[in-house]
């Protein structure tokens, strides 16, 4: 590969001029080195301040792929060390100027100048270039590291003019892919590797019998080989049993001599030397005495296949005749009989079915367990079956052994084909191995796609390998081209035997070119890329090293290198083959050619069907703004209302508002409470439809009663107002939270509408099936999949079990490469799709089932951000705050919606961080900023909750500005403040949107949009202070857990008996009785001593749940609440109950004891036990109860 340090200056510097010459390698630095001019990539930086407080510590992790290393800066300007974070980015290239030490036993570089260069360039020399085919990405299942925008990156730089993707069993890069692509003006060519089957007989050459089954003659027998290939391995074994009628009647069994040495490999499996050959008969002789046992009986054997290519290419050579004898395959009348099984293999057979298996691997030993597991196939069979009938109903439903093939998607058609066989793959074809397609089903979508047998384990070589050119002429008929890999892919096969070693594999990719000469097939070479070159050599190395710790599943086999190679590089992989220059360019030219330019979506996409949604949502949004504000609306409320409206219609959206309101509307009616998330609070007509409880407009009084509007400035949240009563009399009701539209749906509607929506978990399922009704059923509406990636934590636990110890730096650079690799794929909480009319879903995305797990629901295979953006999404979620709300209403009698969100003595409870159980204060971060700003108001309340959920906006920002002095209301919490702000100042609202959409995302202000934000008169410190941010809550979002958050409080300070009943049902599983009992003295030492394992996250999940119902408990008791004991006629079986002032736990905080195990017990305890006997047989309690109600109940003052 041709690779090159482009020592060009990029815009990025900070700090002294570095020198662009004397560039010293990383891994050359020594300790006491004085300025220094070394290079690197960035992987990681960070920022913390000094113990005390006074110094900001800015890292940067850099690496050359030989060695990584810090490099430090110390400043007291916080505006100095943000400048050095926001100026450098991960995998800038850098030329950095400093002194080297060593800090805590490692060398650092102290930086005092750093510049951006091009850095590291990857350089295809050739003229003419090839196209790389076959690539594997991060989001092939544990196995790849390629990042799709660096393989984009190399392809550009390489210069060539398309790049595959053909991930294993996915396509779920594919949108990153072709938006990569698209950007570096590539050609993408979508592909993916699937695992296909040919149909595996259980009976072949079936003749007529003059009996049945399980009166017929068999001889059960396995060969034992030197290797795999029939053409040129030996038969060293041959054990056989005959069986009549079910009965073991003669057996048979013979070494054969070899003509060629015993592999060691071999020797150790079956324990078969040299010695015991050297007497043996020849194979000439051996094959007629075992002709001779059999006769006319039919044959029987497990993996047949392999047995008979033996036997058929040896009798073949000897001269000597085909056998015409019938015979029974156990492995694929196993899975025909056994399709539950979790594995076929003998030995897996054997353990499942109890049949004796001895000395494995040896021929008469493997034939009589062969016997005993056919013998019991046959008990399975019906009594009166044929061989014929045996036959008819085996043919085609049983597969072999998968092999790979790789698809490629030519034009829009052939797209949706690779989806649509993808899904057939995840969901019809599933088994517990992985996803599978017969080859039959790719034959039949062949359309639009061109199928690709690839390299050593593909069905072709594999043929060629196994059974010579005649199997792999049959093989490749059904393939557009091949591909040929370099030879460490050559690896496993030479490791099983197949292959002696490389030389051997040169042969037969010789062998296969001369094939696809012969059959005109186009034969390519490819990379099979899983890393992008040698710098990341290293990385990958370890990447398989600590694969077996981050997955229970067996990983499967990963070449030693699979390097994105260039074309000289790949040329001379090929020097053997004579036509190496067509296999690796112009082959590869000529099937990239075949590709047309397309999109993964259709041109147009069409909207669900609601008929009449338009007219409903205009209809219900303008009653029920007339129902509170009056007939004639106050200008403020009409423009804004009539703005959404036509934004919301114009675009289509009326359908997703109309949907959103019916399932809202008919959980209220049921008497369930919905809470709304994300940006849906930021519309009004939500807010008026019910779909949300935030109501976005700016602070105002209304009448509820004569319907008086008046607009107040006096603070940001209309719950803070003054109260104020009407000209009428009445009190005026205080609402309005001061939140932009465009936050949902964009200046002109250009972003689809994101409504999210808690329910309680109870009746999620509920709703998910209303809006399925809505659109027609359940092919209609899909859950939304997720995919689960390789994690910092679980990469440093891998690395714990491998015993790897790396320095900070390397370790960085490791984190950075090994995380957002794909693990398994999952579904999300409450995400799902709605599928237009008409269509079906894969127009836009394949399906699984999450995990692999064919009892989960079917789910996009795209995840949510990867989904087409024209598609309507829902999130119905299924939460314990809308749950506990509703419990709270029906044990205390007190409304929800008439608890005040501006009650002071709830606002205070805030401030003295008494949020245990409540929502999403309920963190050690909420619980530290409450006490730290001591809020008075709603305001800052959701001002809060806001910086509590966003990143990068309260540490090391706004939490130092406000230690500073500047007050809470001038803070950026919300994306909602900096539009808000802006327009304020007089920017024009497009100007500021943009502003807001930039900062909110994290990404970078450019110079034009900071010259308009100082323009405004914006203060430094507020231009600073957005471009430390890299994620910013929407308002609505924060108002929302705000209301819930207020509501939960007034109940814990004003019911705190139904408070603490309903948040322990929902904790019950971790409720321990022996807490409530124990002294407080006690349970307080207890606590401080989980704490100390929950801060050091040694505490598993299980403890971190105790800890936090442990506080619960020791809360509630230090206020006064008495638990009382499990009543055998008070208690409930799930639910806390409140009972003469005390919290009356349920049966089922007993150890061992659900639902099921009282369900008895409750029926009859309406008539009093009279004894223990009465109770254990009537009452059907079992010992676990009774040992609960013993220990902790009242049982023994009953009876």
């Amino acid at each position: 590969m041709g690779i090159r340090f482009n020592n060009q200056k990029l815009p990025g510097k900070f700090g002294m001029t570095v020198p662009a010459s004397g560039v010293r390698k990383l891994h050359e630095l020594r300790q006491g080195e004085k300025y220094v001019v070394t290079a690197g990539v960035i992987v990681n930086k960070q920022m913390h301040l000094s113990k005390d407080g006074s110094w900001h510590i800015c890292t940067l992790y850099l690496t050359n792929y030989i060695a990584s290393l810090a490099t430090v800066y110390l400043t007291k300007d916080a505006d100095e060390a943000q400048a050095l974070m926001n100026e450098f980015h991960l995998q800038d290239s850098v030329r950095i100027y400093g002194n080297v030490d060593l800090y805590q036993g490692q060398l650092q570089l102290q930086l005092s100048g750093i510049q951006q260069v091009v850095g590291l360039e990857y350089v295809d020399s050739t003229v003419v270039k090839r196209v790389e085919l076959q690539v594997f990405s991060k989001l092939s299942p544990l196995a790849s590291i390629v990042d799709i925008k660096l393989l984009v990156k190399q392809a550009k730089q390489f210069g060539h003019e398309a790049v595959a993707l053909t991930d294993l069993h996915s396509v779920q890069a594919l949108p990153e892919f072709f938006k990569e692509a698209r950007r570096a003006g590539i050609k993408p060519i979508a592909g993916a590797t699937l695992s296909v089957l040919n149909p595996l007989p259980v009976v072949y050459a079936p003749q007529p019998r003059s009996c049945k089954l399980h009166e017929d003659c068999y001889v059960i027998f396995d060969l034992e080989t030197t290797g795999l290939s029939s053409e040129r391995h030996d038969i060293i074994q041959i054990g056989a049993v005959k069986v009549i009628r079910g009965e073991m009647v003669d057996s048979f069994s013979t070494y054969v001599r070899a003509k060629h040495a015993i592999p060691e490999t071999i020797q150790a499996l079956t324990a078969i030397t040299e010695n015991d050959l050297r007497d043996a008969p020849l194979l000439f002789d051996a094959l007629l005495a075992f002709e001779a046992f059999i006769g006319d009986a039919i044959l029987v054997a497990h993996n047949a296949n392999f047995d008979l290519r033996f036997l058929h290419a040896i009798r073949q050579s000897l001269a000597m005749s085909p056998l015409a004898n019938p015979v029974i395959d156990t492995l694929g009348l196993a899975k025909f009989l056994y399709p539950e099984f979790s594995a076929y293999n003998l030995k897996a057979l054997a353990d499942q079915l109890d049949v004796p298996l001895e000395n494995h691997h040896q021929a008469q030993s493997d034939a009589l367990a062969t016997a005993g597991i056919f013998r019991k196939m046959l008990q399975a069979l019906p009594l009166n079956m044929e061989l014929s009938e045996l036959h008819r109903q085996t043919k085609n439903q049983v597969y072999g052994y998968p092999f790979p093939v790789t698809l490629y998607a030519i034009n829009p058609k052939g797209i949706r084909h690779l989806y649509r066989l993808l899904s057939l793959a995840h969901t019809d074809f599933l088994t517990k191995a992985a996803p599978q397609l017969p080859k039959a089903v790719i034959i039949e979508y062949h359309e639009g796609l061109l199928v690709s047998s690839p390299g050593f384990s593909g069905e072709v070589m594999t043929a060629l390998m196994e059974h010579g050119e005649e199997a792999a002429l049959q093989a490749i008929a059904n393939y557009d081209f091949i591909t040929v890999e370099p030879l460490p892919y050559a690896q496993p096969f030479i490791d099983s035997g197949l292959l002696h070693n490389e030389d051997e594999a040169k042969t037969f990719s010789s062998r296969l070119n001369e094939l696809c000469n012969q059959t005109n097939k186009l034969l390519v070479a490819v990379g099979g890329v899983r890393h992008l070159n040698k710098h990341d050599h290293g990385l990958y190395s370890r990447f398989i090293q600590l694969r077996p710790y981050l997955s229970k599943n067996r990983p499967v086999f990963m070449p030693k290198a699979a390097p994105f190679l260039s074309t000289d590089e790949l040329l001379d992989s090929f020097h053997y083959l004579p036509n190496a220059h067509r296999i690796v360019i112009d082959n590869a030219l000529k099937v990239a050619t075949q590709v047309e330019e397309f999109e993964l979506l259709p041109d147009e996409m069409p909207l669900p069907d609601l008929p009449g949604a338009a007219e409903t949502v205009r209809a219900i949004a303008y009653e029920s703004a007339q129902q509170r504000y009056g007939a004639s609306l106050p200008d403020f409320i009409s423009k804004r209302l009539e703005t959404e409206i036509q934004a919301i219609i114009s675009c289509g959206y009326a359908v997703i508002y109309e949907a959103a309101r019916q399932i809202v509307a008919e959980a209220k009616a049921k008497g369930h409470f919905v809470g709304s998330r994300g940006s849906v609070g930021s519309s009004l007509v939500a807010y008026l439809l019910g779909i949300t409880e935030v109501n976005p407009l700016p602070p105002h009084y209304v009448c509820l009663n004569c319907h008086d509007v008046e607009r107040s400035e006096l603070c940001s949240s209309g719950s803070d107002l003054p109260e104020i009563r009407c000209r009428c009399g009445a009190e005026m009701h205080r609402d309005g939270q001061q939140i932009p539209f465009e936050t949902f749906l964009g200046l002109s509607g250009e972003k689809m509408p994101d409504i999210d929506l808690n329910f309680s978990q109870e009746y999620q399922e509920q709703a998910h099936n209303h809006l399925r009704a809505i659109f027609g059923g359940n092919d209609s509406v899909i859950r939304i999949g997720t995919i689960s990636t390789t994690k910092e934590q679980s990469i440093y636990n891998a690395m714990s079990k491998a015993n790897i110890s790396l320095n900070p730096a390397e370790t960085a650079h490791l984190l950075q490469g090994l995380t957002g690799i794909k693990t398994t794929t999952g579904q999300h909480p409450g995400g799902l799709v709605i599928i237009p009319a008409h269509c079906q879903m894969e127009a836009f995305s394949p399906v699984h089932h999450p995990s692999n797990k064919k009892t989960a629901p079917v789910v996009t295979h795209f995840s949510k951000e990867n989904l087409a953006h024209g598609l309507f999404k829902l999130d119905l979620l299924g939460q314990t705050e809308p749950f506990k709300l509703k419990k709270l209403y029906e044990l205390t009698g007190v409304h929800p919606d008439s608890i005040p969100l501006s009650d002071a003595q709830v606002l205070q409870a805030f401030a003295q961080g008494r949020t245990l159980g409540i929502g999403e204060f309920n963190t050690e971060l909420s619980r530290q900023m409450l006490m730290k700003i001591q809020p008075r108001t709603f305001g800052e309340l959701v001002q809060i909750s806001g910086l509590a959920h966003g990143t990068g906006v309260w540490e090391g920002n706004a939490k130092e500005l406000f230690e500073h002095g500047f007050p809470l209301e001038q803070l950026i919490s919300c994306r909602d403040d900096i539009m808000l702000t802006l327009e304020n100042r007089g920017m024009e609202r497009s100007v500021a949107f943009e502003v807001m959409e930039t900062v909110r995302k994290g990404k970078k202000l450019q110079p034009e949009l900071i010259s308009e934000m100082r323009q405004t008169g914006l203060p430094s410190w507020y231009i600073a202070a957005c471009r430390k941010i890299n994620y910013l809550f929407p308002k609505a979002h924060a108002a929302a857990y705000a209301i819930n958050a207020v509501k939960t409080m007034w109940y814990k300070l004003n019911t705190p008996l139904a408070f603490y009943a309903v948040c322990l049902t929902l904790d019950r599983d971790d409720f321990l009785l022996t807490n409530a009992f124990m002294p407080l003295n006690e349970l307080g030492e207890k606590l401080n001593r989980q704490w100390k394992r929950v801060k050091s996250y040694r505490a598993s999940v299980k403890e971190r749940k105790q800890y936090r119902v442990n506080r619960m408990i020791h809360e509630a008791r230090q206020s006064g609440i008495e638990f009382d004991r499990v009543r055998l006629y008070n208690s409930a079986s799930t639910d806390f109950t409140i009972q003469s002032g005390k919290l009356v736990p349920p049966f089922a905080v007993l150890d061992g004891v659900g639902e099921a195990k009282v369900a008895v017990m409750l029926q009859e305890r309406n008539q009093p036990f009279k004894n223990m006997t009465d109770l254990r047989t009537r009452g059907k309690a079992g010992k676990k109860l009774l040992e609960g109600l013993t220990k902790f109940g009242d049982l023994n003052d009953l009876f």
